[in-house]
């Protein structure tokens, strides 16, 4: 049965909840107990669009909507002879969402891993089993409108499901490169830049070595203006990263991991050679092992949701 484009949609929406519950998860107590609610969602819009795609032409119940799902559902299976949705894991994640949501009950550690683990085999085991569709079968960025942002964050998820770790952070950085080039073409009131594109480097050597037969400047003094021009240098650097964070709308502390993390990699849009739009420093020196799969997942979060922040109040980043 073919899916539509609507359903595709929601079904990358549960895909992309998967993933934060799966960094809630890890947050501590209580915190950590966000994660048993972001499941629950997934779980019902997962089931709802189950419940359309076999065509049941009668509504759940309200009271308890994950069971009159379940149950629904589950008669359509075992019509046909398939596995069936487990009644004991939806109790159980019921009984978890209802103890934080009724009676602010937090959840242990070990229980929110137990039950991101099961959700996770839920949605990929059944995904199979309705869609005919692997959970890798489908990218987050087929929902990402510009193009060449889609196509780099599409092939990181390849390298990444191909444990190229170095790989897959190059295409995420790349991604971002774009995503940045074109949120940073914004303009002021006026038609002027929010951020000058060129960057500022203080130099206060620069007019004295232009000058001939001067005398030969005092070590102390060339030493002095020299540290000043990198101390100044260094704050130009980090007002920039500021006001990035600023235009881009994205959490500080989050973009700063994310640069800590990222090689430097320069776009080069107007390049006329094919293929060689970025120049990545020491790309040679990089392997598999320089980055974990917890860096790279975090880097990847990060670009998708700055980009669907952006693309969600700007419309498009299709320029």
């Amino acid at each position: 049965m073919e899916i539509s484009d609507d359903k595709i949609e929601r079904l990358i929406f549960v895909k992309f909840l998967l993933g934060q519950a799966e960094r809630q998860k890890d947050l501590g107590r209580p915190i950590g107990s966000m994660a048993v609610l972001t499941m629950h969602d997934l779980v019902e819009c997962f089931l709802q669009v189950c419940w359309e795609h076999l065509s049941i032409p009668k509504s759940p119940e309200k009271n308890n909507i994950l069971d009159g799902y379940a149950e629904g559902i589950n008669k359509q299976l075992a019509a046909s002879d398939v596995m069936t949705i487990s009644k004991p894991y939806i109790k159980r994640l019921n009984h978890a969402r209802n103890g934080i949501k009724h009676s602010s009950v937090f959840v242990d550690s070990s229980t929110i891993d137990n039950l991101f683990l099961e959700t996770s085999n839920f949605i990929s085991d059944f995904l199979f089993t309705l869609f005919e569709i692997d959970i890798e079968d489908f990218s987050m960025a087929d929902i990402v409108n510009n193009v060449q942002i889609k196509d780099f964050l599409k092939e990181a998820e390849k390298a990444q499901n191909s444990f190229q770790n170095h790989i897959a952070i190059f295409n995420i950085g790349k991604a971002f490169s774009i995503f940045q080039k074109v949120a940073m073409e914004l303009k002021d009131n006026r038609g002027m830049s929010l951020i000058r594109s060129n960057s500022f480097r203080s130099d206060y050597l620069s007019s004295y070595r232009a000058t001939f037969g001067g005398h030969k400047i005092d070590s102390n003094l060339k030493s002095s203006l020299e540290n000043i021009a990198k101390d100044l240098n260094y704050v130009m650097d980090e007002i920039k990263v500021l006001q990035k964070s600023q235009i881009l709308e994205v959490d500080l502390r989050r973009y700063l991991m994310f640069k800590n993390i990222m090689p430097s990699i320069i776009y080069y849009p107007e390049s006329s050679v094919e293929g060689e739009h970025f120049y990545i420093s020491r790309e040679q020196t990089y392997s598999h092992e320089n980055f974990n799969k917890e860096q790279v997942k975090f880097c990847s979060d990060f670009v998708f949701e700055a980009v669907l922040n952006f693309q969600s109040k700007n419309k498009s980043l299709s320029k």
